[in-house]
């Protein structure tokens, strides 16, 4: 991740419902900002916010994204 600061960089997060068919994904494009250690009011309050992850592991580094493009989309099975 400490190679991405303030580089292009690109995000996807999806999730898919087997009850209803229904999946969803949302791609976020723009530049990476490490704000592990900032003491600006914007990073703390984003340090602050409730993280749950999935996927098991240290969680280190927190990276912003600052977005030149977001895009979504909605499929049905």
């Amino acid at each position: 991740m400490q190679q991405a600061v303030m580089l292009r960089v690109a995000f996807e997060v999806d999730d898919w419902n087997a009850e209803t068919g229904v999946g969803w994904s949302v791609v976020i494009k723009g530049v990476a900002e490490e704000i592990t250690s900032g003491i600006d009011p914007f990073a703390m309050a984003l340090r602050g916010r409730l993280v749950v992850p999935l996927a098991p592991g240290s969680r280190e580094y927190w990276i912003a994204i600052y977005p030149s493009e977001i895009t979504g989309r909605r499929f049905r099975r």
